[in-house]
This record gives C-alpha cells, structure tokens and sequence, in this order.
C-alpha cells in the first residue's frame, strides 16, 4: 500500500501539471497573441472579444495584464499626443478588463496594480495612479520605481510638477539604487524654481557617487540656475579634463565658457572657448563664445573675426552672431 504522505504528493503533483496544461492551452495562447497585434493597430473590439475569451477560461493567466495595456499609451510622449477624450476612452476600457484579472500571486498582483495606476495616470486620475502604484511597492521594487518614473514623465508633461516631484520621491523610496531617479527629482525642482534644492540632492548623490559624470553635469547645471556660476566653471572645467571623448571635452568647455560669461569672467570664457577649438577648429559654437569673450575684453578686431568665421560655421542668418556682431559695433560707435 502506497504511504499517504506520497500518495498526497503525487496527486499535488498531477494537479500542478494539470494547471499548467490548462494555463499553456494552444488556444489562448492565440488568442493574447492575435488580441496584442490587434491593440498594435488600434482595433479594441475584436481585441475585446479575444480577451474576454481569455477572461472567461483563465483569468489568472499571468500574461494578461501586460496584454490588456497594449491600448494604452507605453509612454509620456504617447500619452501627451492624445486628447484627453482619447485618454479617458483608453483608460475606461483598460481598466474595465484589468477589474477581471485574478491575480495568481503577490507579484502578479502588483503588476496589475502597476498597470491600473498608469491607466488612471492617461485617464486623468493622477492621486489614484499614485495611491496604486505606491501601495503595490515591494521592498527595493525597481519595478514600481520605473512605473513611478513613467508616472512623473506624464505629470511634467501635463504641467503637474507638484505631483511629478512625489511621483520621484516615492520612487527613490522604493529603489535607491537608480540615480538617474534623483537627476529626474532634480530636474523637477529646478523646473519648479528650485534651483537651491536641486543643488542639495545633487550635493547628497554625489556624495555616494562622486565619479558619476552625468550626475555632476547636471549639478554643474543646478549650480548655474542657483546663481553659483564660479562653482559651476569648477565642475564643467574638471570634467573637461577627465573625459576621453573629444566631443564631451568641447560640450564641457563650451559650458563652462557660458557660465563665465554669464558671470562677466572675460578672461576664462576665452580661455574655455579656446580650448574648445583646440579639440576642434571648426566648432561654430566655440568661436561664438570666443568672439563674445574678446568683446568683453574689448579687443574689437580679433571680436570680429571670431564672430565672422563664427557666421560662416554656424550660417550668416544666425541671430545669435548677427546680435554679437551688432553689439560690437555698438560699443565701437
């Protein structure tokens, strides 16, 4: 006589096996595949009807979810393109079929969950996308994190920078491992007039990651729109020294070289642009800056030239040289 014990297992066994036959039937396998090309070309109703199929059979498919939000919009882009009569309408039919799913587990749950939030989000229910998608975080949750930050992309582009900022704020709580989520936070508040606050989170992130190069041109930046030009020279030239590719040299010097000339540094705006030119002869941006600088030096003549070959490299309709090449000859009358 078999043992109970075994005997249990066995019929656990056979049971799992027959919930995954069930779960990998051929046929609903077309059918998400033909509902998804389906929501690809913007033809819900039939899709309706495949996943409703889908619904009704296995309800728990872990592949629906992500199947359902193929009507959505994937990003902020995509989302700010549409009405917002279209977004609703979207929103309403994602959200009427995401309501069927029967999760199978905690995951599967916050995956919904996740998906319900950005079909709010492109609805208009921007509290509720939030109260979602952050009540589904796990711990360390990159997932809901990049959902967080897909959430914040919208709200900036709708002008919702209130909501943006904790959008990112929560996301940083749920995964602090990503700091491309504190430069967003930072962008954030300097579009908010923030400049200050951006400065201290970048100060704060850098102090984990000071080689982060992207991190410290964007705190180079938050320094400038905080009025701390000399300190923001500082970090442009720095990074200029230590970069290996000649095109993020030039970037970095011709930054630096507008900081200084936002700060009347004559002297280092022309040493920056020339440095620049060093990397390469033929940037029309450098020899704007460089002619600029020699006016503040109020060296006319090398000004000019610097201006004219900045005219025949950038074009001679260039406003931006058309003004300096005024401003010259207003200071010579």
């Amino acid at each position: 006589m078999r043992p109970l014990g075994l005997a249990i297992a066995l019929l656990s066994l056979a049971t799992s096996v027959a919930g995954a036959q069930s779960d990998t039937d051929p046929r609903v396998d077309r059918w998400l595949e033909r509902a998804r090309q389906l929501l690809e070309r913007g033809r819900e109703r039939p899709a309706t009807a495949l996943l409703e199929r889908v619904l009704d059979r296995t309800p728990s498919d872990p592949r629906l979810p992500a199947t359902i939000a193929e009507g959505l919009p994937t990003d902020a882009a995509s989302a700010a393109a549409l009405s917002d009569e279209e977004c609703a309408a979207r929103a309403e039919w994602t959200l009427g079929l995401l309501g069927r799913v029967e999760p199978a587990d905690t995951e599967a749950n916050r995956e919904r969950a996740r998906l319900e939030g950005w079909a709010r989000a492109v609805g208009g229910e921007h509290d509720a996308a939030l109260a979602l998608v952050s009540e589904a975080a796990g711990v360390h949750d990159e997932a809901t994190a990049k959902m967080l930050r897909r959430l914040a992309a919208l709200f900036v582009r709708r002008d919702q920078l209130g909501q943006a900022r904790r959008a990112l704020m929560l996301a940083i709580r749920a995964w602090s491992r990503d700091p491309e989520l504190v430069a967003d936070l930072a962008a954030v508040e300097l579009a908010r007039g923030m400049a200050e606050d951006a400065v201290r989170l970048l100060r704060s992130e850098l102090a984990h990651r000071p080689e982060h190069r992207l991190l410290r041109e964007d705190f180079a930046g938050a320094l400038l729109a905080a009025g701390r030009r000399a300190e923001a020279i500082r970090v442009w030239r720095a990074l200029a020294d230590e970069v290996s590719e000649p095109g993020d040299e030039r970037r970095m010097r011709r930054a630096a070289a507008r900081a200084a000339l936002a700060d009347e540094r004559w002297e280092t705006a022309r040493v920056e642009a020339r440095r620049a030119l060093g990397v390469d002869g033929t940037d029309g941006e450098a020899r704007l800056l460089l002619g600029l600088a020699l006016i503040g030096l109020e060296r006319p003549e090398p000004a000019r030239l610097a201006l004219e070959r900045a005219g025949a490299a950038l074009g001679a309709d260039d406003l931006r040289v058309q003004r300096a090449l005024a401003a010259l000859e207003g200071a010579q009358r």
